[in-house]
């Protein structure tokens, strides 16, 4: 798997940027159990994607189960598409719905 400089945010490692010509992108390695099934969807805490806006990233990519998925999208059509979420105990995030992706592949 590709590699960059580490993300983190409040702590914990969420990714890690990679630089590309098409600009700077977001890799966000997840677990099939991270995935909230509820929407079908995968979630980004609300200040970090905002924080990925103001970084100039151009892409985000998650990453499943080591590569068996990969969802890209931009910072702007998770904002412009994303649902609200809040769970009790966790900070608000902001769901994207697979079919919102701009490309899935596997």
């Amino acid at each position: 798997m590709l590699t960059g400089r580490q993300v983190r945010w409040k702590g914990r490692l969420l990714g890690f940027y990679i630089k590309a010509d098409e600009g700077l992108i977001f890799v966000s390695p997840r677990k099939l159990s991270h995935k909230f099934r509820m929407y079908n969807g995968w979630g980004i805490n609300r200040e970090f994607l905002n924080q990925l806006v103001e970084t100039g990233v151009r892409q985000i990519r998650i990453v499943v189960d080591n590569g068996k998925k990969i969802l890209i999208t931009t910072p702007q059509r998770w904002k412009e598409k994303g649902i609200p979420h809040q769970s009790k105990g966790f900070e608000p995030q902001i769901v994207l719905r697979e079919k919102d992706f701009d490309k899935v592949l596997g």
